[in-house]
């Protein structure tokens, strides 16, 4: 039912560029199985993706790049990331269905587990082979998940449909509070 997956470790940290220092969330990935995921969704404004060998590399979500910063960064610019210098290989296109991506700085896997002093993976992106199968490979992800940590309700697996959902329930919500107000 699955056809590929991303994990990700996912973490703050600071970044410096010219004299500019931000803290930034860092995303620690597999160029290969970030490719499988998103590879037709983002989209590159400048530069290249991550590659298998690179090292003390960065990607730049399209934020970080052109909206943090008061000095422009292109492809290779160096920038600092706690204490250690990394060379900048892209920058995203703005994303508008992924909006935390204009926010991230995206390194290779092993950078991550050096930059933010963990190899946890907090996050993963799974892509299935039918839609149909949505919540039951999202209900079987949960369950295989918390039995290899013993713990029951420790993942939670969210599904776009789940998103979507949710942030309907959101809208509902602050309509109910709009008319509320509308009504004193």
């Amino acid at each position: 039912n699955v056809e590929s997956v991303a994990a990700m470790i996912i973490g703050g940290a600071g970044i410096e560029y010219r004299g500019e220092r931000i803290p930034v969330e860092i995303c620690g990935c597999n160029p290969q199985e970030l490719e499988a995921i998103y590879g037709e969704t983002f989209k590159l404004m400048a530069g290249r993706t991550l590659r298998a060998r690179d090292k003390k590399v960065c990607l730049l979500g399209y934020n970080i790049a052109n909206e943090y910063f008061e000095k422009e960064i292109n492809p290779h610019s160096h920038m600092t990331i706690e204490e250690t210098k990394y060379r900048v290989i892209g920058i995203l296109e703005k994303h508008a269905m992924f909006a935390e991506a204009n926010n991230r700085v995206y390194v290779p896997q092993n950078d991550a587990k050096d930059i933010l002093e963990t190899d946890d993976i907090a996050f993963m992106a799974v892509r299935i082979l039918d839609v149909s199968k949505t919540e039951e490979v999202s209900d079987e992800i949960e369950e295989v998940i918390d039995d290899n940590h013993n713990l029951e309700g420790f993942t939670q697996a969210l599904t776009i449909g789940g998103a979507i959902d949710q942030i309907k329930s959101i809208l509902a919500i602050v309509q109910a509070v709009l008319i509320g107000i509308a009504s004193i």
